[in-house]
């Protein structure tokens, strides 16, 4: 068999920066595991000799740095938020500014329905008529559950009313809570993150690194040994 190689073959042997390529392709397939094993150890080996360059700096840069975090922390803790905090009151304010027209919209549906001589005064009048002759043919037996399954859901529909009806109330203090409270949020979103769950996820993280800071000595001398 014949081996044929380039005129540049030789040359391309001969240039540092092609060493580590050519030998990537030399049993690829065998050196893969131990190339991606490596690989780990020295992203492993980046991380830890970062954080060391870290806990290394500027003494008086690490204190100013750990007053920045403590206050952030402190702030963030201050304000005691729950995930999911911030759509939950943006729901309520938006029912309570709301309460004026949500009462006369229920009030007036209750009405058209209950009143006398009502809309479910006359679905019902509807149902008996047609209860009277449902037995003649199987349409006319349709129609009639059609109207009295109607009038039953309508029936239910004007207890939920009510029941709504009487729960519902305005609580202009309430309201200046909210607003006060998703006001706060508003602040601390500017500094922080754009929602209550980042907030809380960079608290976290500050509060791991203030250990760090605060831990110094031991970090680095676990880090060393590492």
């Amino acid at each position: 068999m014949l081996d044929i190689h380039g005129q540049h073959d030789n040359q391309l042997l001969m240039e540092d920066e092609n060493h580590l390529h050519l030998l990537d392709q030399f049993g690829a397939e065998e050196i893969a595991p131990a190339l991606l094993q490596y690989q780990e150890a020295y992203d492993q080996y980046m991380k830890t000799a970062q954080k060391l360059r870290q806990l290394s700096e500027n003494e008086q840069e690490m204190v100013h740095r750990l007053d920045l975090l403590q206050f952030q922390l402190e702030e963030i803790e201050a304000a005691q938020l729950e995930p999911g905090e911030d759509e939950r009151l943006q729901e309520e304010r938006h029912q309570i500014s709301n309460y004026e027209k949500i009462y006369s919209s229920l009030q007036n549906a209750y009405n058209a329905l209950r009143n006398e001589q009502g809309g479910l005064d006359w679905v019902g009048m509807s149902s008996s008529e047609l209860e009277q002759v449902s037995e003649i043919n199987d349409d006319l037996k349709k129609l009639s559950e059609q109207v009295s399954n109607s009038y039953y859901l309508l029936e239910d529909s004007t207890f939920q009313m009510r029941s709504m009806l009487d729960q519902l109330e305005f609580d202009p203090a309430r309201l200046d809570f909210i607003e006060s409270r998703l006001n706060e949020m508003k602040q601390l979103k500017r500094k922080y993150g754009t929602t209550v769950e980042e907030i809380l996820e960079y608290a976290a993280k500050i509060e791991e690194e203030i250990d760090q800071i605060q831990n110094r000595d031991s970090h680095l001398q676990t880090l060393k040994k590492n």
